[in-house]
């Protein structure tokens, strides 16, 4: 509650400035009841960022759960985050179940109008997944290349036998 008060100060003192009011005085209400008699700001700061903050703190957990700081691409998408969350904690929509982003409504018709891309694979391996496939790769490199350096070898031996036997045989005329 003592944000809320910071807040109505707040408000109180930028009302003043600006001229614009709210149609009920923060004194006697930390909220103001008429939504469309509010200035801009006061219903930002009442019915909008009561919702969001949270939503944006709870963003910012999920992205350091999903190291997105710590690498420049991830699978992680925020504004997914924060679409799923700010659905499923709908003040106006208390009963509401957790539904998965992808199960949303108004998601679901959107993705099948705008499909999205396959993300690529480097984006959904974990580190020990995609270390295991690139010394994989490169384990089969080396085999491969000597595999390939051998066959050269053998194939110049025989290039070279063929020659010799060339050369020793007569010239038929």
């Amino acid at each position: 509650m003592t944000l809320y008060c910071g807040l109505a100060w707040r408000l109180c003192a930028w009302e003043h400035t600006t001229g614009e009011t709210c149609s009920e005085s923060s004194s006697t209400s930390s909220f103001p009841v008429d939504r469309q008699a509010c200035s801009s700001r006061a219903f930002l700061e009442y019915f909008v960022f009561p919702t969001l903050m949270p939503g944006l703190e709870e963003l910012l957990r999920a992205a350091k759960k999903k190291r997105c700081f710590e690498r420049s691409r991830t699978e992680f998408n925020g504004c997914d985050f924060l679409t799923e969350w700010l659905y499923n904690k709908n003040p106006q929509k208390p009963k509401r179940g957790e539904i998965p982003f992808m199960d949303i409504p108004f998601v679901n018709d959107f993705l099948l109008a705008n499909p999205r891309p396959p993300l690529p694979l480097f984006l959904l391996l974990s580190d020990d997944e995609a270390a295991t496939i690139i010394q994989a790769f490169y384990r089969g490199y080396l085999t491969r290349r000597n595999l390939k350096m051998h066959e050269l070898q053998q194939n110049e031996v025989h290039e070279e036998n063929l020659d010799e036997q060339y050369e020793m045989q007569p010239a038929e005329d």
